[in-house]
């Protein structure tokens, strides 16, 4: 008789305690932020971090790159001479850049695209 009294009373104990848990966990499921997509959470997270980090020197590289690009417009306009210039210096950067993985690639475009660009403008 004791024993069934001891039980009772746990069970009840463990049947206040475990409802308590099961209002606790449904609190924090309602007052839980919207699950947000995980590919625009990282691409958003990944960006303010290197928005933090670097961003003047990758807005001084963004600028050094449209700055060279007008150089070529304004090489263009000028003379059919001065574009070639540029363009050859411009393959020559990429190359220099790429490095020797896609080295004849580079090559072999810069001079297609520099005798296609001295024919076109004579």
């Amino acid at each position: 008789m004791a024993e069934e009294g001891f039980q009772d009373k746990l069970l009840r104990k463990l049947s206040v305690i475990e409802h308590a848990r099961l209002a606790d966990e449904d609190k924090r499921m309602r007052n839980a932020p919207p699950a947000r997509s995980t590919f625009v959470h990282d691409f958003w997270n990944d960006f303010s971090r290197g928005m933090r980090r670097g961003f003047w020197k990758h807005l001084l590289a963004a600028a050094a790159i449209y700055a060279f690009v007008l150089l070529g417009v304004l090489a263009g306009h000028v003379s059919g001479l001065l574009f070639v210039i540029w363009l050859a210096v411009a393959c020559g950067l990429l190359v220099y850049v790429a490095g020797k993985i896609l080295h004849i690639f580079y090559v072999v475009t810069a001079a297609l695209v520099t005798f296609a660009t001295w024919k076109s403008t004579r």
